[in-house]
């Protein structure tokens, strides 16, 4: 896996080379509006960092997100290959997110909810909370949250989904795609709360 992750960030750094030789700029917040809503307004903040501007909307149908159940890590990395953001989800520890991981990258947080990591240091995590905003968290305090709530993780390890553009994200094709998508979606949701409707 270690290995897998270094591969990653290696073709992340030549693409940033070629891409985005570009002053730092703040990292793009995105606030979600219900509590169902936090995978697709990370999914922005990171479309968003990459230089894309899809609306929210467009997000939340793609990923498939339910009103009250919200997404999966699953659904959000379908929803980012459609933009054309090579994804991994992996599970890992602190120090492997802190030196191989490249940033943006969305955290599964608390077991119920997901934000983005944007910097790190040996003693600082920063995020872009949807719910909060930016937050910074020391280690100490960060690990509770992050780490797998599972029965058993003696490896102290949590959950991150990785990104990468790829051309296809910056070519206007996949825009066209994607709202294509998004529309079929939305056919889709508007018939199943008409059926609803219909069985009340």
């Amino acid at each position: 896996m270690k290995y897998l992750i270094s591969f990653f960030c290696l073709a992340l750094l030549f693409a940033a080379c070629e891409r985005f030789e570009k002053p730092a700029k703040p990292f793009p917040l995105y606030f979600q509006k219900t509590p169902s809503e936090c995978g697709p307004a990370c999914l922005k903040m990171v479309s968003d960092h990459y230089g894309g501007d899809y609306t929210f909307e467009t997000l939340a149908l793609i990923s498939q997100m339910k009103r009250y159940e919200g997404t999966s890590m699953g659904q959000i990395s379908e929803a980012a290959s459609m933009l054309g953001l090579y994804n991994l989800a992996v599970k890992i520890d602190y120090q492997t997110l802190l030196e191989e991981v490249p940033y943006p990258a969305m955290l599964h947080w608390d077991g119920h909810h997901f934000l983005v990591v944007y910097k790190m240091d040996k003693d600082s995590v920063w995020l872009a909370d949807p719910a909060r905003g930016y937050v910074s968290y020391t280690k100490e305090e960060f690990l509770p949250h992050w780490l797998a709530k599972d029965t058993l993780n003696p490896l102290q390890e949590g959950y991150a989904l990785l990104f990468e553009p790829t051309d296809s994200f910056f070519d206007p094709r996949t825009k066209i795609k994607v709202q294509i998508q998004s529309r079929i979606e939305k056919k889709k949701k508007d018939a199943l709360i008409l059926q609803e409707e219909e069985d009340n």
